[in-house]
């Protein structure tokens, strides 16, 4: 949703995900990951906090809801009560790109930076988040060809 304040996650769908009973079953993880999908501009790393529920389904005997995934679903949850406010940046003002690659996932992250008042130093306001999780050849690049793989995706995504 865009206001003066700048641009935030609808909390209507915010609610939904953080309302949401645990997953019984393979077809909720998979609504749960569409909705997570939908909200992929405001989740920092999202291929990072949605790779326990990408291996659920993955697996092809039966459904096991574990640690691991529990653990998953709570961080999103604490992550979604306090979103990040996305700020739309004005003419002129320097764009800084932040670039993270990890084993099966990599994303940037563009940033502006303002002064604040109550600030002693710059700070950096969040304008975009791209993240993509690696298919199972693209794992295999060196962390350069990751890195570079991030800058490609960042410039398709942003080339406005």
């Amino acid at each position: 949703m865009v206001s003066q304040c700048g641009i935030k996650a609808n909390p209507i769908n915010v609610d939904a995900i953080r309302n949401m009973a645990k997953p019984s079953n393979k077809k909720d993880v998979m609504k749960l990951t569409g909705m997570m999908a939908a909200h992929k501009h405001f989740i920092s790393k999202l291929g990072e906090k949605d790779m326990p529920f990408f291996k659920i389904l993955k697996k092809v005997d039966k459904f096991e809801w574990d640690d691991e995934t529990n653990k998953a679903l709570k961080a999103l949850k604490a992550f979604l009560t306090t979103p990040p406010v996305m700020t739309a940046p004005a003419d002129q003002e320097t764009l800084y790109l932040y670039i993270s690659t990890m084993m099966h996932v990599v994303s940037t992250v563009l940033v502006v930076e303002h002064q604040e008042p109550s600030h002693t130093h710059m700070v950096h306001q969040l304008v975009y988040y791209v993240s993509e999780v690696l298919s199972d050849s693209k794992i295999c690049y060196s962390q350069v060809h990751k890195l570079l793989y991030a800058v490609l995706i960042s410039s398709r995504k942003l080339h406005h």
